[in-house]
């Protein structure tokens, strides 16, 4: 009888790849070296481990650019910030700021914070503040943003996501379902209809399929 040498081969090896396949080759290369770093829960989706998440955080901090919209004395900034308020669901967020506060002070108008899994970038919150923190209302701030960047603003800190996801490979972008939110679940209905429109909304406007618990929308 023929003998095997060294270990045998086995029978059945659990699959570490997602499933659409990446036409991009350099995308190829960036995801086979993610999902050696994470560890598989189901065939078709590869949840990160820690290290996973934070070397694709730095990897979308470092090709993220910070950019200043400005037009007829408004100036908005549009900044990526790194968060450790337990208030933000989120470790990473994009925000919009104004220049209209006392002394020209920076105010923030509104925010999307970003989470990472194996292929994808996730918008984990989208929330704008109907006033700052000295109390102003903060709509006429938004009417500018929207005349500046030719879109409302969740629109446009989509965009600004989708378009940093692109650069790093990535095959997908998903929004969360409002329903999972900590924020919705403890809200009153008021503030539910709310918050469901906002993302709701932004998500139909941007091409996104519903799915659960996320919107999803594919880049490549």
């Amino acid at each position: 009888m023929k003998q095997h040498r060294g270990k045998p081969k086995p029978l059945y090896r659990t699959p570490v790849w997602p499933t659409q396949a990446v036409l991009n080759l350099k995308g190829v290369l960036y995801r086979r070296k993610m999902v050696k770093r994470t560890r598989v829960i189901y065939a078709d989706h590869v949840y990160p481990t820690a290290a996973a998440k934070s070397s694709m955080q730095r990897e979308f901090v470092r090709g993220f650019k910070n950019k200043r919209l400005e037009k007829r004395g408004n100036q908005f900034a549009v900044e990526l910030n790194i968060v450790s308020s337990p208030a933000i669901e989120a470790e990473t967020t994009i925000a919009i700021s104004d220049y209209k506060g006392i002394g020209g002070q920076k105010r923030t108008l509104a925010f999307v914070g970003i989470g990472f899994d194996a292929e994808s970038v996730i918008i984990e919150v989208i929330q704008g503040r109907k006033r700052f923190a000295g109390g102003a209302d903060s709509q006429l701030a938004r009417q500018r943003f929207a005349s500046i960047a030719g879109r409302n603003w969740p629109n446009f800190l989509i965009e600004q996501v989708e378009a940093n996801a692109r650069k790093m490979h990535l095959s997908k972008v998903r929004i969360k379902r409002p329903e999972t939110l900590t924020a919705y679940q403890e809200a009153d209905k008021k503030i539910r209809r709310q918050i469901r429109l906002l993302y709701y909304s932004a998500a139909n406007a941007m091409g996104y399929r519903k799915a659960w618990p996320y919107f999803e929308k594919d880049l490549l």
